[in-house]
């Protein structure tokens, strides 16, 4: 192999290393600090199918506020998922329905690790 043709390789070995260290570096970012993140939530729930699905901005935040799905879901016996997050707007609104609704499912794709 020529030096140009190393010099090739060993550039995109240092890519691909710098690449899986920034990906892995998100996702444990992401699994410490997403609780709030509506897509986050929507990939790690593990009911299927809910009775009641809370959207909003900052008004709608307290409602995600300690047990209040727990206290609710107790109450009322139906299932409640809070996807409220600051700065929520129609847009995102619009995107998590789809992303429940099955509309776009590659937003749903949670990774099997």
């Amino acid at each position: 192999m020529t030096r140009r043709g190393r010099s090739a390789v060993a550039f995109i070995a240092i890519g691909l290393l710098i690449y899986a260290g920034v990906d892995l570096a998100a996702e444990r970012l992401m699994y410490r600090n997403g609780h709030s993140n509506p897509f986050f939530k929507i990939a790690t729930t593990d009911v299927k199918a809910f009775d009641r699905v809370i959207l909003g901005a900052s008004h709608a935040m307290p409602l995600d506020l300690a047990d209040f799905n727990s206290v609710m879901q107790g109450e009322t016996g139906l299932k409640i998922i809070n996807l409220t997050s600051p700065g929520n707007r129609v847009l995102l609104g619009t995107t998590v329905i789809g992303a429940i609704t099955g509309a776009f499912p590659a937003v749903c794709q949670v990774n099997a690790t």
